[in-house]
Formats: C-alpha cells, structure tokens, sequence
C-alpha cells in the first residue's frame, strides 16, 4: 500500500507579509490550519513540515515538535529536494506539495486527488478550476529525480508545477470539479495583509467543523456573496522562470491545456 505524506512547504521569510505563517486566524496560527487540514484528510498517513536550513526558518521546528509532526530543513532554494528529504524521513511513497500560506486547502477534493493518484499508479495530481490556494498537488518519488534532471537551476524548483505538470512526459491525473463551484479566477492565498483579512473573515463566518475550518464549498459561497471580493484579473501578471511573466488568463490556459494530454477525473 501506497504510503503518502502531505508535505508542507513553508518559511518565515516573506517580502509582502513578514511571518505570515504563524499569522493568528480565530486562535490557531496560519500554518496550524494547514496542518489540521491536511491531517483530517483519510488517505493522508503522514504530515511533515518541510522548512530550509537557513537560521531564520529555526523556530518553525519548533512548532512542528510543539505540533506533533515530523519536520525536516532542507535546501533553502531547492523544493525538489526538500520533498525528496520528506520522502526519506517518513518513508513515503506519494508526496503532497502543500504550500505554507493557503490556509484553505480543500479537505474534500484533496482526498479526491489521492485516491485517483493511487488508483492508477499516476506519477503527478492535480485538480484544476477551483480557487487558487485551494489544492495541493500530487508527486510519486519516482518522479522527483525525473523533475531534478530537468531543473535549469535549484531555485526553479519554486516552479514546480511547470516541471511535474508534463503528461507528454510523465502519467498525469487531474481532476475537475463540478460547473457550479469552479472559481479559477478566486484565490485564497494569502500573501498580503488583506488577504490575511480575508482569511480571517472566512474562518470567523463560517463553522464546517471547528477543528479544520470551513469546506470549499462554504468558502466559495462566502466570496460569492461578498460584495467587495474582486476576483484574481485576468490580465494581473504573474512570475514564470527566468524573471518572465505572463497574464493570469494564458497560465490557465496552460493548464487546461496540459488536462488535454492528461488523464481527466470529471464530477458532475
């Protein structure tokens, strides 16, 4: 049997919003949520924090013991290797890149994306269209040496999903949620102060269970009926390697795109 570990990708460094990670939402910081989250997902069997070695991220190890999780400090600018350091520290065999400033990652499509991922020896996952910050995606250890190879440089591993997300290459998975809740164009990231806000309110409105916060369908029916909530422009640009950038509807587009070429899990 498969073993998965849903790794969460997290430092105390942050340009826009210093230590956002340990940010306060309704009591528990940013990243507590995370890991109840992901902990409450049945076919999850491990969650690891998965910091860097720099003195700075020290005290998220911290936590981590504080928390119950195992943690590991790996490379500060190589995400492929710290998630194959995860996979040697608990053994695992499909890993979940998690990242530490979505503090509403879907319980529900998470446990979707796993048991499609084993279902069919995939070697990557993914769900597309719902809220960005809303999914983690899925990497068979097999797979990390293969993206490895291919990394220009350590720091493109930032970039993962351009590298993981090739089915020309590789046995992709992705799973598409039903018309009437799909919101690419919504995010539930935080990254700025008004983000965390807005995280803030959604924890605070809304009562799925009290130990991991909302589902995603309470989520997006909260931005739906905010009428001060402005979806993501199409047109915003976004960061690419090599200091490039594009508009947010063409990385959609690629996205969709790669589902051509992959497996695709449709729910009605």
């Amino acid at each position: 049997m498969d073993r998965v570990c849903a790794c969460i990708i997290a430092r105390l460094n942050s340009t826009r919003l210093s230590r956002k990670v340990l940010a306060d939402i309704k009591g528990k910081p940013l990243l507590k949520w995370i890991v109840d989250r992901l902990n409450a997902v049945d076919n999850v069997d491990e969650v690891v924090l998965c910091t860097s070695s720099d003195p700075g991220d020290e005290e998220l190890l911290e936590h981590a013991d504080d928390w119950g999780i195992p943690a590991i400090a790996g490379s500060p600018t190589n995400i492929v290797s710290r998630l194959q350091q995860a996979a040697s520290t608990v053994d695992a065999d499909i890993l979940l890149r998690a990242t530490g400033d979505n503090p509403l990652i879907s319980v529900e499509y998470t446990e979707r994306m796993v048991a499609a991922h084993k279902k069919s020896d995939f070697e990557y996952s993914r769900v597309n269209s719902l809220p960005l910050g809303a999914t983690v995606e899925g990497l068979s250890k097999g797979l990390l040496p293969k993206i490895q190879e291919t990394l220009p440089s350590p720091s493109h591993s930032e970039y993962l999903v351009l590298y993981a997300y090739q089915p020309e290459r590789y046995n992709c998975v992705v799973l598409q949620p039903p018309d009437e809740i799909q919101r690419p164009h919504y995010s539930v990231t935080v990254d700025t102060p008004d983000d965390l806000e807005r995280a803030r309110e959604i924890y605070g409105e809304t009562a799925w269970r009290s130990d991991i916060g909302p589902s995603i369908d309470q989520v997006i029916q909260f931005l739906d009926e905010d009428e001060n909530y402005e979806e993501i422009p199409g047109d915003t640009m976004i960061k690419m390697p090599e200091q490039g950038r594009i508009p947010y509807n063409d990385f959609l587009d690629l996205l969709k795109d790669r589902a051509v070429e992959s497996t695709t899990i449709t729910f009605n």
